[in-house]
């Protein structure tokens, strides 16, 4: 797969490879792909020779996987498949940075001397692509429970009605450097504080 071009929404294509590098044949290995949340389970078709169980897709050693009843040494073969990815969140920044990327990880089991052995690949970590995201709340009440403003409601000339205003930020793919916020203030309201910044009546936040 390729990190860059797995988009929310959008196909991600994935090619398992698999080479007998021993000297004598496998007879009837399993393989699978192990996945996680971010692949749309509910809107993928898997050919009539995949069985998809727990987030896992397998090849099994059976009459649509002929080529899984013996693989002789030196025997190889890729394995393709095309999976759909969740659509964006609604809100990015709930979500942990773990929570943002795809994990792949293939595997063959197989019998071997009456004892059954598996070997796995490395992880694939793919992350998603992702913009620079601001959402912004003025809030004078949190909850029910939870008052941050103060003063009368709704505000009154000639007195001091206080919002908190929340910035989350979400810096994407990349880390974000001398980042500039920026907000401006509606007429007839005044900043009670000092500003980082004044341009008119633009107040803006330099970190």
């Amino acid at each position: 797969g390729d990190a860059k071009e797995v988009k929310w929404g959008g196909p991600l294509a994935l090619k398992i490879n698999y080479k007998n590098t021993g000297k004598i044949n496998l007879n009837k290995p399993v393989i699978a792909i192990k996945l996680n949340d971010l692949i749309d389970w509910q809107a993928y078709q898997p050919d009539d020779n995949i069985r998809v169980e727990n987030k896992t897709i397998y090849w099994l050693p059976d009459e649509k996987n002929d080529f899984l009843q013996s693989v002789a040494p030196g025997d190889s073969k890729d394995l393709a498949i095309t999976l759909p990815v969740v659509n964006e969140p609604a809100d990015l920044t709930i979500l942990s940075p773990e929570e943002l990327i795809i994990k792949a990880q293939a595997e063959i089991s197989l019998k071997f001397n009456n004892l059954d052995k598996k070997f796995s690949s490395a992880e694939l970590i793919l992350p998603l692509s992702l913009a620079l995201k601001l959402k912004t709340e003025a809030r004078y009440n949190l909850d029910a429970k939870t008052t941050v403003g103060s003063g009368p409601v709704p505000p009154e000339v000639g007195q001091v009605t206080k919002y908190r205003v929340y910035w989350k930020v979400y810096a994407g793919d990349q880390a974000l450097i001398g980042a500039n916020l920026k907000t401006v203030l509606p007429a007839y309201i005044n900043w009670q504080y000092q500003a980082d910044q004044w341009h008119a009546n633009e107040y803006v936040f330099c970190r």
